[in-house]
């Protein structure tokens, strides 16, 4: 795995070439980690706020319901911080990742022009997705009752276009297994095992 990101890492800007499918996932297993670590790190410091104030708030004897409004205030603020982390996040694991994938599509024979179409997927996902958090903020800012605030997650979590991001995965996925073409083809020779 570490010769295979290296190699990822050295040509994140050649889309010349062709990739094997084993460098291709297991580059692919180093963002996903890389992504993930990420967003781990920027949800302690909301987390462990959430949960000062809940013991705070217990503490003090404060009701329930109350004490439920008092937190998601607290965590509407962190959340657009957490937001923009997780845009900055994909962006920058979009743009490791395009090379590599365009590479991998040449490999199976494909143009690297199709790696336009998860970028794009991608890119809506997060317009999607920042304008359904901006909307919790706002639920979550206005002193709205603890009952309306998980209804609107609700509304949010539960809507279809969440899932537009598992259409670019999934082609990812499809297109990252297809078999290498034997030999040379038009973007150049067979890549050479790490």
């Amino acid at each position: 795995m570490i010769n295979e990101t290296k190699h990822c890492l050295k040509n994140v800007t050649n889309f010349e070439g062709r990739d094997a499918r084993q460098t291709f996932w297991f580059y692919v297993l180093f963002l996903v980690l890389l992504q993930f670590a990420i967003s781990l790190l920027s949800a302690i410091p909301s987390m462990a706020s959430a949960v000062g104030s809940t013991f705070e708030a217990a503490q003090s004897g404060m009701d329930p319901d109350r004490m439920e409004a008092r937190i998601m205030a607290e965590m509407a603020g962190s959340l657009e911080t957490m937001m923009w982390i997780g845009v900055a996040t994909s962006a920058i694991i979009t743009l490791l990742f395009v090379a590599a994938f365009v590479r991998r599509l040449h490999d199976a024979g494909y143009t690297g022009w199709l790696a336009l179409v998860p970028v794009a997927i991608q890119v809506v996902a997060m317009y999607i997705s920042f304008d359904q958090t901006a909307a919790l903020m706002d639920v979550f800012t206005s002193g709205a009752s603890p009952e309306r605030m998980q209804q609107m997650q609700y509304e949010v979590t539960s809507n279809g276009l969440n899932y537009i991001s598992w259409l670019g995965y999934l082609f990812v996925i499809i297109f990252g297994v297809f078999k290498s073409q034997p030999g040379p083809n038009r973007f150049g020779e067979p890549p050479k095992p790490l």
